[in-house]
């Protein structure tokens, strides 16, 4: 049998569980996961990838939005809802964890959303896990009318390994009113938190019904793993955990021995703490993978015909966006925040300090993921800044995907330029273009990368 990667593990169980509408943002592998399951639309950004999966669960078709651990903080308002209400048809969740950082701007462990109340996270241990979880996971979300969260991290994306399918499943449900359960108001506040109490109670005994019965630890020395971590040793461990909530029964069982526990894991001490409040902190102690990685982060001079112009701006302001222009060999950007923030970082700075020239420089995925509509708020405000899109058809720096809408503002009152790349460098017009702004501008730049 032909080895497989993770990742192809995982969209086989997702076509294989019935999931019929995908919903996506480019980024640290999501964009492979979905190519592997043919689809080719993205969402315009994380939060509308959830609220459209969202929809389809309420229609009665299953649904799967997929994108990496950075994108759940854009996403976090839907998300927080959907665990309240719950869902109809079943739905994942699909997040990609960039715990080694190979292709984010920060570290961030994902697991702290599990937090909230009414959704399962499922960390698979093997590549085989990975596609039963995936499998599993659209039925599982149904019968429960709960949320299922697949944490994939770097530890899966490097994996390879064989894997046995499963027959093919599918389920659709008629459309049924029932405003009471998915109207997030006030009004219908009682009756949802009694539904929110069954389903908590329901997770809880589906989690303990996952693991095989407690037994009696009588090693001086407990070793506890989560998801993957289980997978980088020959010793088993004494307990893998692949569930959050973790399984109450477990911890009782530990909190009968008087062993100390180790925590192996990929992340933070998430499931160390978790433990540690269980049993008390003295007797647990956490141990972080730290896989030693060849880490390649972009910097590029590609953009340096236009980038030195703007270096010779006086009293100059750069800020700018997560893409392959964020650093080149000068360090030209000043201040770059998050995916999507730079038209409103540079907001902030021009009405703090009105004699700076502000410059945002942003790729067009970006500046309709969540920059266009700063745009708007910038223009109200009568902020003078130059804002700079590199349009080059979609988000280039993770393959090229294209996202949904145009980088146009409909404010007629609004200086806007468009001029191509090649010769933006050259050209006296760009530079007559960039100085000092009375007024807000926007200058779209053409590019081939």
């Amino acid at each position: 049998m032909d080895e497989v990667s993770g990742i192809q593990a995982v969209a086989w169980g997702l076509l294989d569980g019935g999931v019929e509408l995908v919903t996506a943002y480019p980024g640290f592998h999501a964009h492979d996961l979905v190519r592997l399951m043919g689809v080719k639309t993205f969402s315009v950004n994380e939060k509308n990838a959830l609220a459209v999966a969202w929809g389809a669960s309420l229609a009665g078709i299953r649904s799967a939005a997929i994108f990496k651990n950075v994108g759940l903080n854009d996403a976090a308002d839907p998300y927080v809802n959907i665990c309240v209400l719950g869902v109809r048809a079943g739905m994942v969740l699909v997040v990609l964890d960039d715990i080694d950082v190979e292709q984010s701007q920060i570290q961030q462990d994902s697991r702290f959303y599990a937090e909230f109340p009414c959704s399962v996270w499922l960390e698979p241990r093997s590549v085989q896990d990975a596609y039963e979880l995936a499998w599993s996971a659209p039925e599982l979300s149904e019968r429960l009318r709960t949320l299922v969260v697949l944490r994939i991290t770097n530890l899966l994306t490097r994996a390879v390994g064989s894997v046995t399918r499963r027959s093919p499943t599918r389920n659709r449900l008629k459309w049924c009113r029932a405003p009471e359960e998915w109207v997030a108001h006030p009004v219908y506040g009682e009756v949802q938190r009694r539904r929110l109490e069954e389903r908590r109670k329901a997770v809880e005994c589906w989690v303990d019904g996952a693991y095989p019965q407690p037994s009696v630890f009588r090693n001086a020395r407990i070793r506890v793993t989560a998801g993957m971590a289980a997978s980088l040793t020959e010793e088993p461990p004494d307990l893998c955990i692949y569930t959050l909530p973790p399984p109450r029964l477990w911890l009782e069982a530990l909190s009968d021995s008087a062993a100390d526990v180790i925590v192996e894991e990929h992340g933070g001490p998430y499931l160390t703490n978790k433990i540690a409040a269980f049993l008390g902190a003295r007797r647990v102690t956490a141990s972080l993978i730290r896989p030693n990685v060849s880490r390649q982060y972009r910097i590029t001079d590609r953009y340096e015909p236009l980038y030195a112009l703007l270096r010779s701006v006086p009293h100059h302001v750069i800020v700018g966006d997560l893409g392959g222009h964020t650093l080149d060999p000068h360090h030209t950007v000043d201040a770059c925040l998050c995916y999507g923030c730079s038209v409103g970082v540079a907001t902030g700075i021009a009405l703090a300090d009105p004699s700076l020239h502000v410059i945002c420089v942003t790729g067009d995925a970006a500046f309709l993921h969540s920059g266009k509509a700063a745009l708007e708020e910038a223009f109200t405000r009568r902020v003078a800044m130059t804002v700079i899109v590199l349009v080059n058809g979609g988000a280039v720096s993770t393959g090229g995907q294209s996202v949904p809408g145009n980088c146009r503002l409909d404010a007629t009152e609004l200086e806007s330029h468009d001029i191509d790349f090649p010769s933006c460098g050259h050209t006296s017009t760009l530079s007559a273009w960039l100085q000092h702004p009375r007024s807000l501008q926007l200058i779209r730049i053409k590019t081939p990368f």
